[in-house]
């Protein structure tokens, strides 16, 4: 909790050593160890520091390999640096897990379709975060857009 009063006052470093100590703390005995090392790399994303957030978020990964979030971290992360196929990599991989938010990495898999104009796959993306989550918001929008464009796209 100090670390995240800290973080939201924009305590980076800060936060940061918090969390570094809590993980130290609790190297041994806390099954939250995978989650606080993925709050570190999105204290370091969101000071900027894109490569040291990633490799946090692998870390994480790795200490709880069944979990999707901390893929869909990296993910979304690449996507933001414009790394576009390896974010795609990285989010099938998420879909496959055994855990987490699949429904949001299908979802952001779709993102990264568009971005790379493949418009087809993107609305594959969406129908399957909403057949996993039917009231996912933010993917009928994104499908009911997709769909337009590709409307548009086979009528030219």
């Amino acid at each position: 909790m100090y670390s995240y009063a800290l973080y939201r006052v924009d305590r980076f470093q800060d936060a940061k050593k918090s969390l570094l100590k809590t993980l130290e703390l609790t190297e041994n005995s806390d099954n939250n160890h995978s989650w606080i090392i993925c709050k570190i790399g999105s204290i370091y994303e969101d000071s900027g520091h894109f490569h040291k957030a990633i490799e946090y978020f692998e870390k994480a990964q790795l200490s709880n390999p069944n979990e999707a979030t901390f893929l869909i971290y990296k993910g979304v992360l690449l996507l933001r640096i414009g790394k576009y196929k390896e974010a795609a990599e990285i989010l099938i991989k998420a879909t496959k897990c055994e855990k987490g938010c699949i429904d949001e990495a299908f979802y952001n898999l779709g993102v990264v379709r568009i971005a790379q104009s493949k418009y087809q796959e993107a609305a594959e993306c969406f129908k399957k975060a909403l057949e996993i989550d039917p009231k996912y918001k933010e993917a009928k929008q994104q499908l009911k857009d997709v769909t337009q464009v590709l409307t548009i796209l086979n009528n030219i």
